[in-house]
């Protein structure tokens, strides 16, 4: 079942696979500024690799908020699997661990320093 999952986003870019990394480990629904915040990028490049995971069916958009969420809790188990257990505890941990109104990791809870999440899926490549 696991791999009948993740063939449905193994065609994604690296940078959509990240996006969906971030949005597995927080197992929750998140907003558009604690994905930056989290994959330390520019809002402007989370553009075309969030478009990507939605126009695929992997991401939906929470009506009521505007958070992202995964379609189905099973393909966000499944991304997750993917991800070794020092990735599953980098900075988008900390996304568990705060209050819901929140829109970014606390400093304490990150270490100071941000990390990007290692893509468990897609075409390995440069980001341009």
């Amino acid at each position: 079942m696991v791999e009948i999952l993740l063939a449905r986003v193994s065609g994604l870019s690296r940078e959509a696979g990240e996006v969906l990394a971030a949005v597995a480990i927080a197992g929750r629904p998140v907003d558009e500024a604690l994905i930056v915040e989290v994959l330390a990028w520019p809002e402007a490049d989370l553009r075309a690799p969030l478009r990507e995971a939605l126009d695929r069916s992997a991401l939906i958009v929470v009506p009521v908020s505007g958070q992202f969420r995964f379609r189905h809790e099973l393909l966000r188990e499944a991304v997750e699997r993917t991800l070794l257990p020092g990735e599953r505890r980098g900075p988008p941990c900390a996304t568990r661990r705060r209050p819901a109104g929140s829109s970014g990791p606390r400093r304490s809870e990150s270490g100071g320093g941000r990390q990007r999440a290692r893509p468990p899926l897609g075409r390995r490549g440069s980001r341009s």
